[in-house]
């Protein structure tokens, strides 16, 4: 068995975690996709950015392990993590290949690939692998509303997909539910019991402290904008005065999206009103 595959024209790489899950990083987004290997079935998480990276990964798992992929989870509907879906299916065996995804991830992603997903699912999928088995949880809207997670439980290894990135800012969209978002990567801390180790959709594998301490920080900022909101402050002037956990330019774009999230849950200046004796 082949640990790693050296730089071809594919430029893979695969790391192993544990003798059973690697991963590897594509350029330019450093998008982090994982290999899961049981005895009868090899797992994709993720497929790249473009079709030639998902014709890539299938070529150096297949090169690594004398045989083709044929399931895969993609985390959500970005385009840099399922961009690869469509030459990952071409390049399968004559068996052919499954793949889930969350259904409100499928509604979101280019039409061309929406038929490729054969188990758009709500909430859970229990993959046996051989061996092996992976458990696709959908651990509440947070970076999108159709976030997965893959979590191997004998091999004590986690995929987040972009619910946690350690390479930079977590990013947001319009799919993103801030006030929800650290209770989704707290559900999926605790369905690993804390143990293990946590592989970011971007950026190096992480302990449970360093993906927590992200969850605390997202909050921390929605919590900024709520007490903003609460004193009056306008929206265009929250950003001014306050420590932020992340860069100027990720707040700058999350403010508005927090407030217009918050508003709608009726959150707005507190009617402080006069004490009076009656």
């Amino acid at each position: 068995m082949e640990s790693t595959s050296s730089h071809h024209r594919d430029d893979v790489v695969w790391t192993p975690l544990t003798a059973s899950v690697w991963t590897t990083r594509l350029d330019p987004y450093g998008v982090t996709c994982g290999l899961v290997i049981g005895v009868d079935h090899l797992l994709l998480v993720d497929t790249g950015s473009t079709p030639s990276q998902g014709a890539a990964l299938s070529m150096a798992a297949a090169r690594a392990m004398g045989r083709p992929v044929d399931r895969v989870v993609v985390t959500h509907h970005h385009g840099d993590h399922c961009g690869g879906l469509g030459a990952v299916r071409r390049a399968a065996g004559p068996e052919g290949i499954e793949v889930w995804m969350h259904r409100a991830a499928v509604a979101r992603m280019a039409p061309d690939l929406r038929g490729s997903v054969e188990h758009p699912m709500s909430m859970l999928a229990y993959l046996d692998l051989g061996g092996l088995s992976a458990e696709v949880v959908h651990p509440g809207a947070g970076h999108t509303d159709g976030d997965l997670v893959v979590r191997v439980p004998d091999e004590q290894v986690t995929f987040l997909g972009d619910l946690v990135e350690t390479s930079g800012d977590p990013q947001a969209d319009e799919s993103t539910d801030f006030w929800n978002w650290p209770s989704a990567i707290s559900s999926a801390v605790s369905a690993a019991n804390g143990e293990g180790l946590f592989v970011p959709g971007h950026g190096d594998p992480a302990e449970a402290l360093s993906v927590m301490t992200q969850a605390g920080e997202i909050g921390r900022a929605v919590d900024q904008v709520r007490t903003a909101m609460e004193s009056g402050v306008p929206a265009d002037r929250i950003q001014e005065g306050h420590d932020w956990p992340f860069r100027e330019e990720t707040i700058a774009d999350w403010v508005p999206r927090i407030v217009d999230q918050l508003a709608a849950r009726g959150i707005t200046r507190r009617n402080l009103l006069p004490l009076t004796k009656r």
